[in-house]
């Protein structure tokens, strides 16, 4: 996580959700678009742990919050920002492939012709922009802030994993596969980066949870081995 926080001045460009838009609107599919739509493929199986693992701005909250705990500041009304802000993204899509007359060709290099930095301006103030915009709900809402209340990508992985359940499909997230076995020491919760009350979960015998990640941090720690991290199905 902190290797591709380090990267993100490199990949920030490919990742973009605006010339996913911008690129749509000439018809093109840009890198954006292509990795978001591998992103929702793969969520079926793979749930929200690229969120877990690969995400760059994930790896700026963790390195935020390296050596400390702050639990999550649950805030009822900031649930619905990210799904809003993800409707909002999907409309632009959806709106300018309609006026674009829909997507004739790939260009992975769209918008980022020499496909590595230094880029122009405008590139690097939506850099920042987004760094900024990650790390104030992760510091003043508490660990990974951005990602259960302002991430507008989550709900591809949350909204594949429930398509991936729904179908029976093997899933990476932890499952709980010895609840008898539970000591309370709590410390499956503590080492959760997003908050989870990962041990009343495994006492209600499911781990699936929409803002579960799979990293398998609670596995890590659950010296009695409640948890399992692996495939399951269901």
């Amino acid at each position: 996580m902190f290797f591709s926080f380090l990267l993100f001045s490199f990949t920030f460009m490919y990742l973009s959700p605006y010339l996913a838009v911008m690129g749509t609107l000439k018809g093109v599919v840009a890198s954006g678009l292509a990795f978001w739509g591998l992103f929702l493929l793969t969520a079926p199986v793979l749930g929200r742990a690229a969120g877990g693992y690969i995400c760059p701005l994930g790896g700026l909250q963790d390195s935020l919050h390296t050596g400390m705990e702050k639990p999550i500041a649950r805030v009822r009304y900031l649930k619905v920002v990210k799904w809003a802000i993800w409707a909002l993204w999907m409309l632009a899509i959806i709106l300018a492939a309609r006026a674009s007359g829909g997507w004739r060709r790939f260009d992975l290099l769209f918008g980022n012709e020499t496909g590595l930095p230094p880029y122009h301006a405008q590139a690097y103030v939506i850099m920042f922009g987004f760094m900024l915009a990650t790390a104030l709900p992760a510091m003043f809402l508490g660990q990974r802030g951005f990602c259960h209340y302002f991430c507008f990508f989550a709900p591809l992985n949350i909204l594949g994993a429930k398509v991936g359940r729904a179908l029976r499909l093997p899933m990476l997230p932890v499952a709980a596969t010895g609840r008898e076995d539970c000591k309370s020491c709590h410390l499956c919760a503590r080492a959760c980066p997003m908050s989870l009350p990962v041990q009343d979960m495994v006492r209600s015998g499911t781990l699936r949870h929409d803002e579960c990640i799979a990293c398998g941090a609670c596995s890590t720690v659950c010296r009695p081995g409640a948890t399992s991290y692996g495939f399951t199905r269901g």
